[in-house]
């Protein structure tokens, strides 16, 4: 089966480190790269073209998390999925990248066996974009789901 080619972008070394020793023990995924810059990371995207991004946010409201939003889209244009892993839960956050695109919103603590779990469950929805998963079948704003007609 083919490798699942990852790319992770989060600023905090420690966090990057951890994350690169827990990943290249899972033999289904190929880390081709890691950085702590966002434009750094928007280039290895198009150079490279990961089957998915593991990118951090910090539950920021301000500039950085409009820069986010924009790379989160341009990468998902790209056929890149793209996981962003928080220090902890910001719905505000959590709602503007999941409209940009993002798979999966995530909390940094999450266990190895896990977090290779949703790579792997997001590179097969990649790779098979005609499947249906169960959330598929959220509602979204604008579905039509609960509005009434004037």
């Amino acid at each position: 089966m083919k490798k699942i080619r990852l790319l992770i972008i989060e600023e905090h070394a420690a966090v990057r480190r951890a994350l690169e020793i827990r990943l290249r023990s899972a033999t289904r995924i190929e880390l081709l790269t890691t950085t702590d810059d966002l434009s750094v990371g928007r280039q290895a995207v198009h150079q490279s073209q990961p089957d998915v991004v593991l990118l951090g946010c910090k539950g920021s409201r301000n500039e950085k998390l409009f820069s986010l939003i924009e790379a989160v889209r341009e990468m998902v244009e790209r056929q890149t999925a793209v996981i962003a892993l928080a220090s902890y839960a910001d719905e505000v956050e959590r709602e503007m990248l999941l409209q940009a695109g993002v798979s999966r919103y995530l909390l940094k603590d999450i266990n190895s066996p896990q977090l290779i779990n949703e790579i792997e469950s997001i590179a097969q929805r990649q790779y098979n974009p005609r499947c249906f998963y169960p959330a598929d079948y959220l509602f979204s704003p604008g579905s039509g789901y609960g509005q009434t007609k004037a």
